[in-house]
């Protein structure tokens, strides 16, 4: 519990021997003497502030809220400038979850004394627990400012925990590093920190904090959820599962908990069983945007579109979802009759998503709107030809005039897709032709290439091994470049359409055959014209893979275990692209026996 704040007026001289009496049992902890004491004051002074103040204390202390906050609203109203009665005041109406009215408090606190740093640090706590974030951080700092030392590891405490939910992860573990400094035996803090080693996909580093904070409290709900958290992300599910289990046991936390607990049993390909947790969880908080999310992806997996869409809109409504970056200020299109409407649609998540649902934008302008597109600027150039959209915006430019606007990913749910009613046609996007000459140009460049143009003997592949390093999940579906070994003996002519090489993979890309012509990657028209010389693209799942895919090339994609919902469960092909092949883990981490059947069948081309 927060620490209460302590009395800073003097008590009325006619009962002074009562009150330090009752003021000493309560410092000393002997809260039924202290209460009988405090009774008695009262007994001879009915409107003592003190004593109606502390003795509210006193069953704030013992977590009698509603009778607490009956004699602090008897203090306030005696004392109304009496700023540490309203910030103990605020303190019980937020046990009480009155949180507006906590805030309040706080703020009357603070017309008070603007220098109270108690009323600054509770004012946080009750911001951070309203999602108002930037506000707690401000609140935060103010109360270091009042304290007059930035080393208060409490008022760092609650700072550290709001950048950690405004996603300044950096921030945020040099304050907890602080906070354990001197208080290396904290729970909450320790706790903290591993969420925010979370954020920054650190999980073994997450894993190793709240296994020292278990140390302290065993049974801790929060810490139990982290560690199976920070486990199902590096892989190890069945001690995940356990960890769940050992809190659902006791009942803590049970819809959270249920809702991991789908999301570990997903990713050991137990699906049905990861519903019935998820529907679970939903019987017990119907309108958990969370477990709706994770549901609805659960559910388009499975290919049962209806639900699945229904669901994934819950997307907008989760914390750590944000809001979608667009430009528009108006409204939200409600899906109906798009006929003369101006409709932007607008990128939201990863490039992938964008090539992926771009293919809606023809369709609606079929239907009789303008449509409009805002995208990431790496996708401009490539969409600018797009048929049937008025015009291509890069996210920051000058809009125009539109009438409604919509998130990309929602088209599905807008035009009703189910799995038979994918719309799969391919090519819908093209290659500038002046990127395709000049890639055609920069291959037959290459030193030691033939007439016809290859560098080695055999077929051109594009190949893509890693994607975005900071995904969460990006162990599960990247490569390390020393396991590509088969793919370079196997006999054809590999180019690499990564822009980047993390530098884990230098020496080994360094040491194969493997043709790097990523650095001269502009943007992904530059991608699109490289793809459309050469015979077939390989990549993990990354942006890539879609864009060959909505290119209407040859596309092999590699897959973890428990991959996105997206390459559904148990196919070797895709409804949204049919030039794509699909292969899948079979034992999480292990990408040999992909890499040989890779190798050989790329022998066979």
């Amino acid at each position: 519990m927060p620490q209460l704040a302590s009395m800073s007026k003097s008590p009325r001289p006619t009962v002074d021997a009562l009150v330090q009496q009752a003021f000493a049992l309560h410092l000393a902890g002997r809260m039924a003497e202290a209460e009988a004491a405090w009774r008695a004051v009262l007994a001879r002074s009915s409107k003592n502030a003190d004593a109606l103040h502390l003795l509210g204390v006193l069953l704030h202390q013992r977590q009698d809220f509603a009778d607490a906050l009956v004699l602090l609203d008897q203090a306030v109203a005696i004392s109304p400038d009496f700023a540490v009665a309203w910030t103990n005041r605020g303190l019980t109406l937020a046990a009480l979850d009155r949180l507006d009215e906590a805030l309040r408090s706080y703020q009357t606190a603070l017309k008070r004394d603007p220098n109270f740093a108690q009323a600054w640090t509770e004012r946080a706590r009750v911001l951070r627990r309203l999602g108002r974030r930037d506000e707690a951080l401000i609140s935060a700092e103010r109360a270091i400012t009042a304290s007059g030392s930035s080393g208060d590891p409490t008022i760092r405490a609650i700072r550290a925990g709001a950048l950690a939910e405004l996603s300044r992860f950096d921030e945020a573990l040099e304050e907890f590093n602080a906070v354990l400094a001197a208080r290396p035996a904290d729970t909450e803090t320790l706790n903290g920190r591993a969420a925010s080693f979370f954020g920054l996909s650190r999980y073994e580093e997450a894993l190793a904090d709240v296994d020292a904070a278990l140390a302290l409290q065993p049974d801790n709900a929060d810490v139990l959820r982290n560690r199976a958290s920070a486990l199902w992300m590096i892989g190890r599910n069945e001690e995940a599962l356990e960890t769940v289990e050992r809190t659902l046991a006791d009942g803590r936390g049970a819809s959270t908990m249920l809702g991991l607990k789908g999301c570990i049993l997903h990713d050991l390909d137990r699906p049905d069983e990861a519903l019935e947790n998820f529907e679970a969880a939903l019987q017990r908080n119907p309108d958990d945007p969370d477990t709706l999310w994770n549901s609805g992806l659960m559910h388009l997996s499975r290919g049962d579109f209806a639900r699945g869409w229904a669901r994934y809109e819950s997307r907008f409504r989760k914390v750590d979802f944000g809001a979608i970056p667009t430009g528009s200020a108006a409204p939200r299109w409600d899906y109906t009759a798009p006929e003369g409407r101006r409709i932007l649609l607008h990128a939201e998540q990863g490039l992938g998503d964008t090539i992926q649902f771009v293919r809606y934008a023809p369709l609606l302008a079929a239907r009789g709107a303008t449509v409009f597109l805002e995208v990431q600027a790496p996708l401009k150039a490539l969409l600018a030809s797009m048929p049937g959209v008025a015009g291509v915006f890069a996210r920051g430019e000058a809009l125009p005039e539109h009438d409604v606007q919509a998130a990309l990913m929602s088209m599905p749910l807008a035009f009703g897709t189910l799995l038979d009613t994918v719309p799969d046609a391919t090519p819908y996007l093209a290659a500038p032709p002046d990127r395709i000459a000049h890639w055609r140009e920069r291959l037959a460049s290459v030193p030691g290439t033939s007439v016809l143009g290859t560098f080695m003997p055999g077929r051109r592949i594009g190949l893509v091994w890693s994607g975005n390093p900071d995904l969460k999940r990006d162990k599960r579906r990247s490569i390390p470049a020393s396991l590509l070994g088969p793919l370079f003996g196997a006999g054809v002519s590999l180019i690499s359409l990564q822009p980047e090489i993390r530098e884990s993979d230098r020496a080994a890309i360094a040491a194969s055959p493997l043709l790097d012509l990523g650095a001269e990657l502009g943007d992904f028209a530059d991608t699109a014209g490289l793809i459309a010389n050469l015979d077939l693209v390989v990549s993990v799942d990354t942006s890539v893979a879609h864009l060959a895919g909505a290119l209407g090339m040859p596309v092999w994609v590699l897959l973890g275990i428990g991959p996105d919902w997206r390459w559904l469960r148990g196919r070797e092909d895709s409804p949204w692209y049919p030039s794509a092949r699909l292969f899948r883990q079979q034992e999480l981490g292990d990408w040999m026996p992909i890499l040989a059947e890779v190798a050989a069948d790329l022998r066979v081309l």
